[in-house]
């Protein structure tokens, strides 16, 4: 479950980054992948600390670290890749 949920979450940020047109270097795209992320870590850690008593702010800080990085890494491979085809196109 834990690949599925990560592999779904590498496909939306995929979306959300070919789809945004004014990201064009690798910082750029990391800078956009790290807002997301943190923005996607926020609420989703919001609704684990509602439903789960045994939470603590040391997880939930954790996580949101963990997500931060994690879409800045994903959106600086999904960029790299879209500067490459570009650029073979022109």
């Amino acid at each position: 479950m834990i690949f599925l949920g990560c592999l779904t979450f590498g496909l939306l940020m995929s979306f959300i980054i070919t789809k945004e047109r004014q990201i064009t270097t690798l910082a750029t795209g990391a800078e956009a992948g790290a807002i997301i992320g943190l923005f996607v870590s926020l609420f989703h850690n919001y609704f684990m600390m509602a439903m789960n008593s045994e939470a603590t702010f040391l997880t939930f800080a954790f996580d949101v670290v963990i997500g931060i990085v994690m879409s800045a890494i994903s959106v600086i491979r999904t960029n790299k890749r879209k500067i490459r085809i570009n650029f073979m196109y022109q």
